[in-house]
């Protein structure tokens, strides 16, 4: 089972700077904002929020290096830079030589192309995982390859939810796993069934001799895009990082049980997190919630954690 378990956002205002974050407000939720929530954060709000964020990474990035992985699964979701409009998997392993993109973010203006990164990923873990995954009755798919169709500035940015959190949290050569859980869309797995996938990997890991950590990035509660772009549901967030802090993740489980609007967007990325949880929780572990913020500007709650044994 993995030994450490970290959890991130990979909203892209989590890795620009301040000064970027009215941008990115306006990229995620300028056709349809929530002023009065907006409005309260001034440009001293933004900055004490973006050094909250550091602090939190840093936190991450020293527990990454004090257990030394010789590999990493991170769970996380696809934008469009390994699938496209031709498939939908639910749940995927990728299982390449290398996974390539940048933590850029074009709808700002920036210029992916201009800062690329390839991360080794171990396909020797993700095939096993894969058999594994399999024979516990999971109905996982894989792919080799990024998706060539992408748009040449999607393209360009990559697999973002993967390199933008591996980059900044994990040891230098650190090579991933990356598995794909849908959130985008509909219909799309369950709580439960993200549940079982984080057991199913605890299992699987459970006599491998690698020292393997998890990372799961997304979330947390936002609707980016969305009619609601810009509203974070706090009172959510705070409850489901309570059950993860006592070890409760299961409780998270029925949370997509109810087919809602505001279940979608950002907020949908608790899968992730669900499947953490489980992988964590299967040898006890309990979270250690290290920060949340509330972040208007990034239009989600940005919440980061750790579990170990």
């Amino acid at each position: 089972m993995p030994g450490l378990v970290l959890a991130c956002p990979h909203n892209p205002a989590a890795y620009r700077p301040a000064d970027r974050w009215p941008d990115i407000h306006a990229a995620l939720a300028g056709r349809t904002p929530q002023p009065n929530a907006f409005a309260t954060e001034t440009p001293e709000a933004v900055a004490e929020h973006h050094a909250r964020v550091e602090r939190a990474f840093d936190a991450l990035r020293e527990r990454a290096a004090a257990y030394a992985p010789d590999a990493v699964v991170v769970v996380t979701d696809d934008g469009g830079a390994v699938f496209g409009e031709a498939q939908a998997p639910q749940l995927t392993l990728y299982t390449g030589r290398e996974i390539t993109g940048s933590p850029l973010y074009a709808p700002i203006g920036e210029d992916p192309a201009e800062e690329q990164a390839a991360i080794l990923c171990e396909q020797e873990l993700a095939q096993h995982l894969l058999v594994e995954l399999v024979d516990r009755e999971l109905d996982m798919t894989y792919s080799q390859f990024q998706n060539p169709q992408a748009p040449a500035a999607r393209a360009a940015e990559g697999a973002r939810t993967v390199i933008a959190p591996a980059l900044r949290i994990l040891p230098p050569e650190t090579p991933v796993v990356p598995l794909f859980v849908n959130t985008r869309r509909a219909p799309a797995p369950s709580g439960r069934r993200c549940y079982e996938l984080g057991r199913a990997i605890a299992d699987a890991l459970r006599d491998d001799a690698r020292r393997v950590a998890l990372l799961a990035a997304g979330g947390l509660s936002g609707d980016p895009f969305g009619y609601r772009a810009g509203h974070i549901d706090v009172t959510m967030d705070r409850w489901c990082l309570e059950q993860l802090r006592r070890g409760r993740g299961e409780r998270l489980a029925p949370l997509f049980d109810l087919d809602s609007d505001t279940l979608r967007g950002s907020t949908a990325e608790y899968r992730q997190w669900i499947v953490a949880a489980a992988a964590a929780e299967a040898s006890g572990a309990k979270a250690e919630v290290l920060d949340y913020v509330p972040a208007h500007h990034a239009t989600v709650g940005l919440g980061f954690a750790a579990w170990s044994r």
